[in-house]
């Protein structure tokens, strides 16, 4: 029952967001908008954060999401009641997608955000926590106070120049004109590196202080070392190998092509070295054919389902990251959760978990010879597995998630009034 109402949300048809009790203690819903389907693996980040906070919260706090249906199985534009991995939600998809792994046009952002905006009324029905993931998914809101909203930021828009997915980007003008409406309509915005709390600290000016930083996390139930020979052979990976190990998407902003060359300067001096990539995109054709003297050394292993990284990890030597820009890279934490280290070029906060010597190394340019001169070394004398887990312990998911729980229910409280 709530006690107190600052603002009341239209009835409508769809399904009630009813308060709930955990513990004797009632909470709001929260409600996350985001283009993905659990169901299905979609590489990325934010995937991971929104899929980890469904499993996690679930059980807790009434979780919905609002996305698409991967699948083809369910009713659109309407709650479902659906059962992901013993864990329950509602789930509210927009329109069916046949590939998220794949870029099509329209974009599917673009689509999401015009869909959420002719939806929007059906979505929600009482009081609730919106939660968004990107800048421009407030859009459709902006208007519309009805209901208070907490935006997690994953990068930050300093880096707008550099190769981007996003179509909005390549407008920058506008891009960060969209982006600083939607900076002040947002109650309370997380962001994952400390360079994006000073950069939207300082845009926001007398707002500032709703600005905070958000760690991601680990979930270390999942993500710990293993055996190496037997993940080995559930990938058919050679025992007599080192493995240089990639995750994650094949785009520009990843720089594959850094990637490889780092790869070819690596196999000079260390014929017995193979390159993993896990992951798919835009870029995978082109490489290809652009790096076709390397074609017997590197194993494109396709989207590897995030339940099965732990084994993948365990099976590596090192793991390679030439991203052009990133917030926390969740790829760097698993790996180092899993005992390996890391060789990165120098972007978000990487610096804080990959310390030189100890669980790999952050390589200030981006010369192949010099990505390559850190991989031979950790080759040579890897870190151990303890070195390698120590900077990332203090990030289980456990922690991480009660700080964000924490933060939507104060919120929904100081918008909506207590509930008892």
């Amino acid at each position: 029952m709530v006690m107190a109402s600052k603002k009341i949300l239209a009835s409508t048809p769809a399904a009630g967001n009813e308060s709930f009790s955990f513990n004797g203690e009632s909470r709001y819903p929260v409600i996350t908008c985001y283009p993905t389907d659990p169901r299905v693996q979609k590489l990325g980040g934010i995937e991971t954060a929104v899929s980890g906070y469904l499993s996690k919260i679930a059980p807790q706090t009434p979780v919905k999401l609002v996305g698409v249906d991967a699948r083809g199985d369910l009713k659109l534009n309407q709650w479902n009641r659906i059962n992901w991995n013993n864990v329950f939600f509602d789930f509210f998809p927009l329109f069916a997608v046949k590939d998220l792994n794949r870029r099509t046009f329209p974009p599917l952002n673009a689509r999401f955000i015009l869909h959420l905006w002719a939806k929007k009324r059906r979505i929600f029905s009482g009081p609730a926590v919106l939660k968004l993931h990107r800048a421009d998914h407030v859009l459709p809101f902006w208007g519309d106070r009805r209901f208070p909203m907490v935006l997690t930021i994953h990068g930050t828009s300093q880096h707008l120049r550099l190769p981007n997915e996003s179509w909005m980007a390549r407008i920058p003008p506008l891009y960060l004109l969209l982006e600083r409406i939607s900076l002040l309509r947002a109650d309370k915005i997380f962001c994952v590196l400390e360079e994006g709390v000073r950069h939207y600290r300082k845009l926001l000016g007398s707002q500032k202080e709703k600005v905070a930083l958000l760690e991601n996390w680990i979930d270390f139930d999942l993500f710990s070392p293993q055996k190496p020979a037997r993940c080995r052979a559930q990938f058919g990976l050679p025992l007599n190998k080192k493995i240089l190990l990639f995750v994650g998407r094949l785009e520009k902003v990843k720089d594959p092509d850094l990637l490889l060359q780092t790869f070819r300067e690596v196999k000079i001096a260390r014929p017995d070295v193979l390159l993993a990539l896990a992951g798919d995109g835009s870029e995978k054709e082109e490489l290809i054919a652009r790096h076709t003297d390397l074609k017997n050394d590197v194993i494109f292993l396709g989207t590897v389902p995030h339940a099965r990284l732990p084994e993948l990890l365990s099976a590596s030597d090192c793991l390679l990251l030439t991203s052009h820009f990133e917030g926390m890279p969740r790829a760097v934490l698993e790996a180092l959760a899993t005992g390996v280290p890391v060789v990165s070029t120098m972007v978000g906060d990487v610096t804080k978990v990959v310390v030189a010597g100890q669980s790999g190394f952050v390589v200030p340019t981006r010369y192949a010879k010099d990505l390559a001169g850190c991989v031979l070394e950790i080759l040579k004398n890897r870190p151990t597995r303890t070195d390698c887990r120590a900077p990332v312990l203090h990030l289980d998911i456990h922690s991480v998630l009660r700080k964000i729980e924490t933060t939507h229910q104060q919120i929904a409280q100081s918008h909506y009034g207590k509930l008892a």
